[in-house]
């Protein structure tokens, strides 16, 4: 979720950008201060290049340039500029964040369930700074916030920050699904933050027509963001929205592959919480058995939906039987077992849960 606040709004246009960001004549001397020959850049080292595109990139970033003219720097500077500057396409940056994940001892279950919730906010503060890093971008601080029940955190695109709801943090160390949903989380509104800034600072996503898709979905773009999750209509048009799509589907690829990487170097097998899989039909059957099965606990999570295009549970009503379980084992009306027993057959029921 990116938090809402009036006195966002984006750049107005490809016009008016350009505009902004025309350099005058003394900022492109500037620029040109460090340009190399297209003759003698071909004769430098790859170290050579990379230290001075370090130098280059500073300046670049404190001017504030967007798109760099072919008259200010030579093409094959630019060239490598752009891949130095364009983030990677999606597939690797879910590869790579993945790696990042799966290599950190800290965030295995066994090992994060020790940790004091100060412990946990640094673990999570060293794991952003590496996925920022990958999708260049600045790392957000993570801090951890009193927030609503039901809230899991948010980006904030005022001060640059993902907040996360402390209580489910506290509750992650003793907990699986708090666990799972704390690092999706993580990934989810770290994407928000890379939205932002290719929205709002620099384009460096690959496809540009996304980014014009995510602009209109935030605050000041074309339809603005919705966040009023208050009934029915209000939580599907939220899901709707195209930055919660991508950055739905972005933490939950990550996830995917984190999991699958962990199982492959510890040859066991982690509960699947975020990506579910399987036909239509077997979340029909799934859907059914669980009503059944929450009807003899008498756990009533009132009217459900199903999903008329992946069949079973729809999203609100998952959220809603999720947090109807929920009630039930925080009452003692059911066992640790047979909560395990209704979250895994829930998740079974649901292609996906925000």
């Amino acid at each position: 979720m990116i938090e809402e606040y009036e006195d966002i709004t984006l750049k107005e246009s490809s016009e008016q950008t350009d505009e902004l960001t025309r350099l005058s004549d003394s900022q492109q001397a500037y620029l040109k201060e460090v340009n190399v020959p297209s003759e003698d850049w071909a004769k430098m080292t790859d170290e050579q290049k990379s230290d001075h595109l370090d130098i280059v990139q500073a300046r670049i970033e404190e001017l504030k340039v967007d798109n760099l003219g072919k008259n200010l720097l030579s093409p094959e500077m630019i060239e490598d500029l752009k891949r130095r500057l364009e983030a990677p396409n999606d597939m690797i940056q879910i590869e790579r964040v993945s790696d990042v994940l799966a290599n950190c001892e800290e965030i295995r279950f066994e090992n994060w369930r020790h940790l004091e919730r100060n412990e946990k906010v640094d673990v999570l503060n060293q794991l952003e700074t590496k996925i920022a890093s990958i999708e260049h971008r600045p790392p957000c601080p993570i801090t951890a916030v009193k927030l609503k029940s039901g809230l899991w955190g948010g980006y904030n695109p005022v001060t640059k920050t993902i907040d996360i709801n402390r209580d489910y943090i506290d509750k992650s160390g003793k907990d699986y699904y708090f666990y799972s949903e704390i690092i999706d989380t993580l990934v989810h509104e770290g994407r928000h933050a890379y939205q932002d800034y290719n929205v709002n600072e620099r384009i460096v996503h690959p496809r540009h027509s996304e980014v014009e898709s995510w602009s209109d979905t935030m605050a000041g773009g074309k339809w603005g963001y919705w966040a009023d999750c208050s009934n029915e209509l209000g939580q599907r048009l939220y899901e709707q929205q195209s930055v919660e799509i991508d950055a739905r589907n972005f933490a939950a690829d990550v996830i995917s592959r984190m999991e699958n990487k962990i199982e492959e170097g510890s040859g066991h097998t982690m509960a699947k919480s975020i990506s579910f899989e399987g036909s239509n039909d077997s979340r029909d059957i799934s859907k059914s058995e669980l009503l059944s099965e929450l009807n003899s606990n008498h756990i009533y999570p009132g009217t459900v939906y199903t999903d008329n295009l992946w069949g079973g549970l729809d999203s609100f009503s998952g959220n809603r039987v999720r947090d109807a379980i929920n009630r039930a084992r925080d009452n003692g009306s059911i066992s640790d077992s047979t909560y395990k027993h209704l979250i895994d057959k829930l998740k079974q029921a649901c292609h996906h849960q925000a």
